[in-house]
């Protein structure tokens, strides 16, 4: 009887692991970077209902942090906040988590206008001053909540992904690479503002 190479290649990528899961797991470095690295994986697909740190670095993780001194219960409170132009709602929104947060602007029609609110103040959605605000809002939760910062930092050598976010700046609030990126730059080191 023979066995295919292919077969066999992973008997031994799956015996490795198994190696290198004790040792990792004792340094508390996340297995699964190995895992992608061994198998090939395309990296860790980042959204809500993903096990372990996959999860937890979704946007909607509750989380509190001031951002531009607004009270936040999450990411995704902050990034649903803009579709908002009334300040004290902005306020309230921000303070969500979870899919409360997710669903508080999903009837807002911002995308005609292409336009989102801060503070009171009108900023086109394809802007460098938007740009600018994101990065104020992923460095204040990285900056100001713990277990957001250490969950970011074991990710060393794991490629993002975000499998169910979008591409197109016009269609979302937030696109994939916005997002991932904004994690990799914090990851390695590199301040956002």
């Amino acid at each position: 009887m023979r066995i295919k190479p292919s077969i066999c290649i992973k008997l031994i990528s799956y015996a490795w692991l198994f190696i290198f899961k004790i040792d990792y797991e004792h340094r508390n470095i996340p297995v699964y970077i190995i895992y992608n690295k061994i198998k090939g994986g395309e990296g860790m697909d980042i959204r809500t209902g993903a096990g372990g740190v996959a999860g937890r670095l979704s946007n909607l993780t509750h989380r509190r942090f001031l951002f531009d001194g607004i009270e936040c219960g999450s990411i995704e409170g902050a990034l649903q906040s803009f579709k908002f132009k009334d300040p004290n709602m902005q306020a309230e929104i921000c303070k969500l988590g979870g899919m409360k947060a997710k669903r508080s602007g999903s009837s807002k029609n911002w995308r005609q206008k292409q336009v989102l609110y801060w503070k009171g103040n009108e900023i086109k959605r394809d802007s460098q001053e938007y740009q600018k605000l994101l990065d104020l809002l992923y460095q204040s939760a990285f900056d100001q909540c713990e277990k957001y910062r250490k969950d970011i930092l074991s990710c060393v050598g794991a490629t993002f992904t975000h499998s169910i976010g979008k591409r197109k700046v016009q269609d979302t609030v937030l696109t994939t690479q916005e997002f991932t990126s904004r994690l990799k730059k914090l990851r390695d080191g590199q301040r956002l503002v």
